[in-house]
């Protein structure tokens, strides 16, 4: 056939391609794969994630790209990944590994177990109730509450006299305080916890 061009392609994999005498592709000769990624972890510790770490490969050209997968199945997890990737994970534990992949080829690192606990919502405290102070007995006042029913994490309880005078902190329903007698004040016990609090 007349004008045909002359296409003439190297061994496979393909090194050269060339069109009549012009060469239009050559393969990099120092194009490598990657080696496989070190020190990979998944960890145990975060609500509703997993935080996954590694060392990427020391060998690779093209610069390799980082994909987390589960070990089971070979699920994709994360594409585009890199050390220390924050990943939400439904709650339970599975075994994951990272892939390092360039045009060369891939490369799986070790495997290891990572668990995503439950979420939690964090509430601040609602306030205790039936609280009363009495004074019974000589020189000492008897306080007593309800716990709040709200509040995570389980809130702490501090007793306060008058406007807003810490008296003692860190106690449970009842607690006994020793007091000087022949003065009248006034007491509350206030919830508290990282969230906020409530008198």
């Amino acid at each position: 056939m007349e004008n045909q061009d002359d296409i003439r392609i190297g061994l496979d994999p393909v090194d050269e391609i060339y069109i009549g005498a012009e060469r239009v592709y050559e393969r990099d000769s120092s194009a490598v794969a990657p080696n496989a990624p070190t020190g990979f972890t998944a960890s145990d510790n975060l609500n509703g994630e997993i935080q996954f770490s590694f060392a990427g490969s020391t060998v690779g050209n093209p610069v390799p790209s980082y994909s987390i997968y589960e070990t089971v199945g070979d699920v994709l997890v994360r594409s585009g990944a890199y050390n220390n990737v924050v990943v939400s994970i439904a709650d339970g534990t599975k075994s994951y590994y990272v892939r390092a992949t360039n045009s060369e080829g891939s490369a799986n690192s070790a495997s290891d177990d990572g668990t995503s606990l439950p979420v939690v919502t964090l509430t601040a405290p609602n306030a205790p109730t039936l609280f009363s102070a009495s004074n019974d007995e000589a020189e000492q006042i008897i306080f007593t509450w309800v716990d709040s029913t709200v509040g995570n994490p389980t809130p702490t309880y501090d007793i306060y006299q008058d406007t807003n005078v810490l008296l003692v902190s860190g106690v449970t329903s009842p607690h006994t305080e020793t007091i000087a007698g022949g003065t009248t004040k006034f007491y509350f016990v206030r919830a508290t916890n990282s969230e906020g609090t409530a008198d």
